[in-house]
């Protein structure tokens, strides 16, 4: 097969060659640090592609494979090549924009949430705080392992950069949430009925506007 006829690198594949630049891996330990790293917060992808992306970069000529025995079983393990080396290089150099995704199948709900009750609403609400606390704990889990692996942060090049993205998630998870709080109060004054729709949308988009001018302030 020609490289022509080869789907397209994606930022999966780029970021499973980053880790092959580390070090040799499997495809089931590609798998499982993208499973427990923080790339999980940041990039989360499905087993099945992440065992079947090596397999393409050896295509490419960006992997190569060797088989290794572990006991009675073999596996194989993946490494980069010099190909692969200039083409992440190349990646990582690339000047071009970057969507923000943000997919939490909780927002979708409640932008539909006025076919139900506002006691549903704020179930909802209640859920995103016991996911915040959830994915702090992993997320915590994924910290302690990395810094359980290597005793001297000065040896990782890489520490100070996944540090910053850390910083990140804990950024993110702490403004859920606040926002998590403030909405379960902002809506709860449906129920009430001192408020109506009206009252407490016009407050929401009002103080949303000035956050947003805010931040646009800061160019």
């Amino acid at each position: 097969m020609s490289t022509r006829q080869l789907p397209k690198l994606t930022t999966t594949s780029f970021a499973l060659l980053g880790l092959l630049q580390r070090k040799p891996w499997s495809a089931y330990e590609l798998t499982r640090f993208m499973r427990h790293s923080i790339l999980r917060a940041v990039w989360p992808r499905a087993e099945s592609h992440l065992y079947s992306e090596p397999k393409l970069l050896q295509k490419r000529g960006y992997a190569v494979s060797r088989e290794e025995s572990n006991g009675a079983r073999k596996r194989t393990v993946y490494s980069i090549t010099e190909s692969g080396r200039e083409a992440l290089l190349n990646w990582l150099n690339e000047e071009r924009a970057s969507e923000f995704r943000f997919e939490y199948e909780l927002l979708v709900r409640l932008a539909f949430a006025e076919s139900v009750t506002v006691d549903v609403a704020l179930v909802y609400l209640q859920q995103v705080r016991v996911e915040v606390f959830r994915d702090a704990a992993e997320a915590r889990a994924a910290v302690d392992a990395e810094l359980a692996e290597s005793q001297q942060l000065a040896a990782r090049p890489n520490a100070p950069y996944a540090g910053a993205i850390i910083h990140l998630i804990a950024d993110q998870l702490d403004s859920r949430l606040r926002w998590a709080d403030n909405m379960s109060h902002q809506l709860s004054r449906l129920q009430s009925g001192a408020d109506t729709v009206g009252d407490v949308a016009a407050d929401l988009y009002l103080d949303a506007r000035a956050r947003l001018q805010d931040i646009l302030a800061r160019q």
